[in-house]
Protein backbone atom coordinates (compact mmCIF):
# COMPACT_ATOMS: atom_id res chain seq x y z
CA UNK A 1 0.00 0.00 0.00
CA UNK A 2 0.93 3.26 -0.64
CA UNK A 3 0.80 6.34 1.98
CA UNK A 4 -2.13 8.77 1.04
CA UNK A 5 -1.89 12.63 2.45
CA UNK A 6 -5.80 12.26 3.66
CA UNK A 7 -8.60 10.25 3.58
CA UNK A 8 -10.14 12.52 0.95
CA UNK A 9 -7.67 11.41 -1.31
CA UNK A 10 -9.37 7.59 -1.00
CA UNK A 11 -12.61 8.10 -1.47
CA UNK A 12 -12.08 10.15 -5.22
CA UNK A 13 -10.01 6.95 -6.19
CA UNK A 14 -12.30 4.16 -4.64
CA UNK A 15 -15.28 6.02 -6.95
CA UNK A 16 -13.01 4.96 -9.52
CA UNK A 17 -10.78 2.02 -8.54
CA UNK A 18 -10.66 -1.15 -10.11
CA UNK A 19 -11.30 -4.87 -8.73
CA UNK A 20 -7.52 -6.12 -8.34
CA UNK A 21 -8.83 -9.26 -10.08
CA UNK A 22 -10.12 -7.40 -13.60
CA UNK A 23 -8.02 -7.33 -16.41
CA UNK A 24 -7.61 -6.41 -20.40
CA UNK A 25 -7.69 -9.41 -22.21
CA UNK A 26 -6.88 -8.91 -26.48
CA UNK A 27 -6.49 -5.24 -25.48
CA UNK A 28 -6.22 -3.37 -29.11
CA UNK A 29 -7.39 -6.37 -30.60
CA UNK A 30 -11.24 -7.17 -31.76
CA UNK A 31 -11.34 -9.86 -28.76
CA UNK A 32 -10.69 -7.18 -26.62
CA UNK A 33 -12.43 -7.82 -23.35
CA UNK A 34 -12.24 -7.37 -19.61
CA UNK A 35 -11.27 -11.01 -17.64
CA UNK A 36 -11.14 -11.48 -14.18
CA UNK A 37 -8.67 -13.41 -13.13
CA UNK A 38 -9.73 -16.17 -10.42
CA UNK A 39 -8.21 -15.75 -6.95
CA UNK A 40 -7.57 -12.20 -6.89
CA UNK A 41 -10.61 -9.58 -5.13
CA UNK A 42 -13.75 -9.26 -7.71
CA UNK A 43 -14.32 -6.36 -5.40
CA UNK A 44 -13.81 -2.59 -6.85
CA UNK A 45 -12.02 -0.05 -4.61
CA UNK A 46 -8.09 1.39 -3.01
CA UNK A 47 -5.97 0.62 -0.44
CA UNK A 48 -3.89 3.19 1.56
CA UNK A 49 -1.98 4.33 4.42
CA UNK A 50 -1.92 6.96 6.60
CA UNK A 51 0.36 8.14 9.56
CA UNK A 52 -0.09 8.23 13.03
CA UNK A 53 2.82 11.45 12.43
CA UNK A 54 0.59 13.39 9.96
CA UNK A 55 -2.31 16.22 10.86
CA UNK A 56 -5.33 15.13 12.05
CA UNK A 57 -7.68 16.81 9.52
CA UNK A 58 -9.58 19.70 10.63
CA UNK A 59 -13.67 19.97 10.53
CA UNK A 60 -14.95 23.01 8.86
CA UNK A 61 -17.06 25.40 10.91
CA UNK A 62 -17.90 27.70 7.84
CA UNK A 63 -21.11 26.12 7.82
CA UNK A 64 -21.85 26.62 11.28
CA UNK A 65 -22.17 23.36 12.35
CA UNK A 66 -20.47 22.62 15.90
CA UNK A 67 -18.99 19.12 16.81
CA UNK A 68 -18.58 17.49 20.16
CA UNK A 69 -14.36 17.52 19.59
CA UNK A 70 -11.87 20.14 20.49
CA UNK A 71 -11.55 22.10 16.64
CA UNK A 72 -9.22 25.20 16.19
CA UNK A 73 -5.76 22.95 16.87
CA UNK A 74 -3.30 21.57 14.50
CA UNK A 75 -2.20 18.30 15.61
CA UNK A 76 -0.94 14.78 14.62
CA UNK A 77 -3.04 12.21 14.87
CA UNK A 78 -0.55 10.87 17.64
CA UNK A 79 -1.03 13.75 19.58
CA UNK A 80 -5.35 13.66 18.83
CA UNK A 81 -4.82 10.28 20.65
CA UNK A 82 -2.55 10.73 23.45
CA UNK A 83 -4.77 14.02 24.18
CA UNK A 84 -7.58 11.21 24.41
CA UNK A 85 -6.44 8.19 26.33
CA UNK A 86 -7.43 8.13 29.33
CA UNK A 87 -4.05 5.35 29.97
CA UNK A 88 -2.16 8.62 28.21
CA UNK A 89 -3.28 11.14 30.53
CA UNK A 90 -2.35 8.75 33.70
CA UNK A 91 1.25 8.82 32.34
CA UNK A 92 1.07 5.64 30.38
CA UNK A 93 3.33 6.61 27.02
CA UNK A 94 1.47 5.89 23.69
CA UNK A 95 4.53 5.09 21.31
CA UNK A 96 4.35 4.97 17.52
CA UNK A 97 6.48 2.34 15.96
CA UNK A 98 8.13 2.35 12.43
CA UNK A 99 7.36 -0.03 9.29
CA UNK A 100 10.46 -2.95 8.92
CA UNK A 101 12.97 -1.26 6.78
CA UNK A 102 12.58 -1.79 2.93
CA UNK A 103 15.06 -4.70 2.17
CA UNK A 104 17.23 -2.77 -0.21
CA UNK A 105 18.23 -0.59 3.12
CA UNK A 106 17.95 -3.91 5.63
CA UNK A 107 18.53 -7.13 3.95
CA UNK A 108 17.39 -8.95 6.50
CA UNK A 109 14.01 -6.91 7.18
CA UNK A 110 12.34 -10.67 6.39
CA UNK A 111 13.73 -11.50 9.68
CA UNK A 112 12.85 -8.32 11.28
CA UNK A 113 10.68 -9.23 14.66
CA UNK A 114 12.16 -6.31 17.63
CA UNK A 115 10.71 -2.86 17.07
CA UNK A 116 12.40 -1.80 20.29
CA UNK A 117 10.88 -1.76 23.81
CA UNK A 118 10.53 0.18 27.10
CA UNK A 119 11.85 0.22 29.92
CA UNK A 120 11.14 1.31 33.44
CA UNK A 121 14.04 2.66 35.43
CA UNK A 122 13.29 2.18 39.29
CA UNK A 123 15.65 4.07 41.88
CA UNK A 124 19.01 2.13 42.95
CA UNK A 125 18.82 1.17 46.52
CA UNK A 126 22.10 2.71 48.68
CA UNK A 127 22.97 0.66 51.83
CA UNK A 128 25.45 0.85 54.43
CA UNK A 129 28.27 -0.74 53.75
CA UNK A 130 33.04 -0.87 54.30
CA UNK A 131 35.66 -2.71 53.74
CA UNK A 132 34.53 -5.88 55.94
CA UNK A 133 30.69 -5.62 55.10
CA UNK A 134 30.69 -5.32 51.10
CA UNK A 135 27.25 -4.16 50.04
CA UNK A 136 24.48 -6.54 49.62
CA UNK A 137 24.47 -7.22 45.69
CA UNK A 138 20.78 -6.45 44.14
CA UNK A 139 19.38 -6.75 40.75
CA UNK A 140 19.72 -4.29 38.36
CA UNK A 141 16.63 -1.67 38.77
CA UNK A 142 15.26 -1.82 35.77
CA UNK A 143 12.90 -3.69 33.54
CA UNK A 144 11.95 -3.92 30.15
CA UNK A 145 8.54 -4.84 28.01
CA UNK A 146 9.94 -5.75 24.24
CA UNK A 147 8.16 -4.69 21.34
CA UNK A 148 7.84 -7.27 19.05
CA UNK A 149 6.46 -7.64 15.77
CA UNK A 150 4.30 -10.95 16.69
CA UNK A 151 2.75 -10.04 19.24
CA UNK A 152 0.69 -7.06 17.87
CA UNK A 153 -3.04 -7.63 17.01
CA UNK A 154 -4.75 -6.10 13.94
CA UNK A 155 -8.31 -4.57 15.41
CA UNK A 156 -10.63 -3.43 12.54
CA UNK A 157 -12.96 -0.65 12.03
CA UNK A 158 -15.66 -0.75 9.11
CA UNK A 159 -18.02 1.18 8.33
CA UNK A 160 -20.85 1.84 4.79
CA UNK A 161 -21.59 5.56 3.49
CA UNK A 162 -24.14 5.67 1.52
CA UNK A 163 -24.63 7.51 -1.56
CA UNK A 164 -26.62 9.87 -0.09
CA UNK A 165 -24.36 10.56 2.72
CA UNK A 166 -21.68 11.29 -0.14
CA UNK A 167 -24.15 13.56 -1.36
CA UNK A 168 -25.15 15.48 1.65
CA UNK A 169 -21.18 15.89 2.93
CA UNK A 170 -18.31 17.07 0.59
CA UNK A 171 -15.27 15.03 1.04
CA UNK A 172 -13.17 17.10 3.01
CA UNK A 173 -16.05 17.32 5.71
CA UNK A 174 -16.40 13.41 5.44
CA UNK A 175 -12.89 13.07 5.92
CA UNK A 176 -12.36 14.58 8.76
CA UNK A 177 -15.76 13.68 10.48
CA UNK A 178 -14.30 9.98 10.19
CA UNK A 179 -10.55 10.72 10.87
CA UNK A 180 -11.97 12.15 14.34
CA UNK A 181 -13.83 9.31 15.23
CA UNK A 182 -11.20 6.62 14.22
CA UNK A 183 -8.63 8.56 16.05
CA UNK A 184 -11.02 8.98 19.64
CA UNK A 185 -11.29 4.94 18.36
CA UNK A 186 -7.45 4.25 18.52
CA UNK A 187 -7.51 6.30 21.90
CA UNK A 188 -10.40 4.05 23.37
CA UNK A 189 -8.20 0.91 21.74
CA UNK A 190 -5.43 2.18 23.30
CA UNK A 191 -6.92 1.84 27.25
CA UNK A 192 -8.49 -1.22 26.38
CA UNK A 193 -5.82 -3.36 25.29
CA UNK A 194 -3.55 -1.47 28.34
CA UNK A 195 -6.36 -2.06 30.86
CA UNK A 196 -7.08 -5.73 29.61
CA UNK A 197 -3.53 -6.71 29.80
CA UNK A 198 -3.18 -5.24 33.39
CA UNK A 199 -6.62 -7.53 33.90
CA UNK A 200 -4.67 -10.66 32.71
CA UNK A 201 -1.65 -10.34 34.67
CA UNK A 202 -2.33 -9.04 38.14
CA UNK A 203 -3.70 -11.56 40.53
CA UNK A 204 -7.64 -11.88 40.97
CA UNK A 205 -8.58 -10.75 44.68
CA UNK A 206 -10.26 -13.67 46.31
CA UNK A 207 -10.57 -10.98 49.63
CA UNK A 208 -10.36 -7.57 50.58
CA UNK A 209 -7.17 -8.52 52.03
CA UNK A 210 -5.59 -8.77 48.43
CA UNK A 211 -6.82 -5.35 47.17
CA UNK A 212 -4.89 -2.26 47.20
CA UNK A 213 -3.59 -1.04 50.47
CA UNK A 214 -1.44 2.25 51.22
CA UNK A 215 0.89 0.00 52.63
CA UNK A 216 1.55 -2.06 49.44
CA UNK A 217 2.18 0.92 47.58
CA UNK A 218 4.25 2.23 49.84
CA UNK A 219 6.69 -1.48 49.65
CA UNK A 220 7.12 -0.24 46.37
CA UNK A 221 8.51 3.58 47.15
CA UNK A 222 5.28 4.81 45.45
CA UNK A 223 4.91 8.34 45.93
CA UNK A 224 0.99 9.13 46.38
CA UNK A 225 0.85 11.30 43.53
CA UNK A 226 2.00 8.75 41.42
CA UNK A 227 -1.03 6.59 41.91
CA UNK A 228 -4.39 6.05 39.50
CA UNK A 229 -7.72 4.77 39.97
CA UNK A 230 -9.55 3.61 36.92
CA UNK A 231 -12.91 2.75 37.77
CA UNK A 232 -14.86 0.13 35.56
CA UNK A 233 -18.02 1.35 34.41
CA UNK A 234 -19.72 -1.80 35.88
CA UNK A 235 -17.68 -1.37 39.76
CA UNK A 236 -18.93 2.57 38.96
CA UNK A 237 -22.61 0.36 39.60
CA UNK A 238 -21.62 -1.23 43.12
CA UNK A 239 -20.68 -4.74 40.84
CA UNK A 240 -17.64 -5.54 42.94
CA UNK A 241 -18.07 -8.55 45.46
CA UNK A 242 -15.85 -7.02 48.37
CA UNK A 243 -15.86 -3.75 48.20
CA UNK A 244 -18.66 -1.31 47.67
CA UNK A 245 -17.03 1.34 45.07
CA UNK A 246 -19.56 3.84 44.80
CA UNK A 247 -18.94 4.33 49.03
CA UNK A 248 -15.32 4.67 47.64
CA UNK A 249 -15.96 6.95 45.37
CA UNK A 250 -15.82 10.99 46.14
CA UNK A 251 -15.37 13.92 44.48
CA UNK A 252 -13.81 17.09 45.79
CA UNK A 253 -12.59 20.34 44.06
CA UNK A 254 -9.61 18.31 42.30
CA UNK A 255 -12.39 15.90 40.82
CA UNK A 256 -13.17 12.44 41.18
CA UNK A 257 -11.67 10.14 43.74
CA UNK A 258 -11.47 6.91 44.89
CA UNK A 259 -10.15 6.05 48.59
CA UNK A 260 -8.74 9.30 48.02
CA UNK A 261 -6.62 8.70 44.71
CA UNK A 262 -7.33 10.93 41.30
CA UNK A 263 -9.74 8.77 39.80
CA UNK A 264 -11.67 8.21 36.57
CA UNK A 265 -14.10 5.92 34.93
CA UNK A 266 -13.79 3.85 32.02
CA UNK A 267 -16.25 2.15 29.79
CA UNK A 268 -12.90 0.37 28.08
CA UNK A 269 -11.88 -1.50 32.07
CA UNK A 270 -12.67 -4.82 33.11
CA UNK A 271 -12.32 -4.13 36.20
CA UNK A 272 -11.50 -1.25 38.27
CA UNK A 273 -7.23 -0.68 38.94
CA UNK A 274 -5.06 1.28 41.46
CA UNK A 275 -2.05 1.36 40.34
CA UNK A 276 1.12 3.75 38.38
CA UNK A 277 0.31 3.87 34.89
CA UNK A 278 3.54 5.77 33.98
CA UNK A 279 5.33 1.99 34.55
CA UNK A 280 2.95 1.10 31.00
CA UNK A 281 2.89 2.09 27.31
CA UNK A 282 1.28 0.89 24.36
CA UNK A 283 2.80 0.71 21.01
CA UNK A 284 0.71 1.20 17.89
CA UNK A 285 2.32 0.71 14.30
CA UNK A 286 2.28 4.22 12.38
CA UNK A 287 0.73 2.58 9.53
CA UNK A 288 -3.30 3.07 9.46
CA UNK A 289 -4.07 0.74 6.75
CA UNK A 290 -7.20 1.99 5.39
CA UNK A 291 -9.63 0.03 2.39
CA UNK A 292 -12.14 1.98 0.38
CA UNK A 293 -14.74 -0.29 -1.49
CA UNK A 294 -17.12 0.89 -3.99
CA UNK A 295 -20.34 -1.11 -4.03
CA UNK A 296 -23.07 -1.80 -6.92
CA UNK A 297 -25.55 0.97 -5.72
CA UNK A 298 -22.26 3.86 -5.42
CA UNK A 299 -22.16 3.14 -1.57
CA UNK A 300 -18.34 3.20 -0.70
CA UNK A 301 -17.20 0.95 2.61
CA UNK A 302 -14.36 1.95 4.40
CA UNK A 303 -12.37 -0.83 6.62
CA UNK A 304 -9.46 0.49 8.98
CA UNK A 305 -6.88 -1.60 10.31
CA UNK A 306 -4.40 -0.75 13.46
CA UNK A 307 -2.03 -2.80 14.93
CA UNK A 308 -1.54 -2.55 18.72
CA UNK A 309 0.63 -4.24 21.19
CA UNK A 310 0.13 -3.28 25.59
CA UNK A 311 3.66 -3.29 27.49
CA UNK A 312 3.60 -4.07 31.19
CA UNK A 313 7.35 -4.67 32.09
CA UNK A 314 6.27 -4.74 36.16
CA UNK A 315 2.93 -5.56 36.95
CA UNK A 316 3.53 -5.47 40.75
CA UNK A 317 3.01 -1.38 40.70
CA UNK A 318 -0.63 -2.36 39.43
CA UNK A 319 -3.39 -3.63 42.34
CA UNK A 320 -7.20 -4.75 42.10
CA UNK A 321 -9.66 -2.17 43.94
Amino acid sequence: MNKIASLEDLFQFGRRGQPAGLRVSGKGTEQERFQMIKGLSPKAGVAGIISLRQMLPQLPGSSGDLYSVPRGTEVTLQAAIMNNSLASQFGAAIIVIDQAPAPEVNPVAGTYTRAGGFTVINPAVFQSADDTNPATEQPLPFVSAEILMDNFSSQAFRSKISRREQKDLRDNELSARIMAAVTLGLANLADRVLFDAIDAQVSQAAVAADLYSIGKAAAKNVRFKELRAVVAAGDAGGNSPIVDPLAALTVDAGGLRYQSIPAEISGQAPATFIGTFNRAAVALMDDVRIIVERGTAGELTITCWADIQPLLPDPNYFWRA
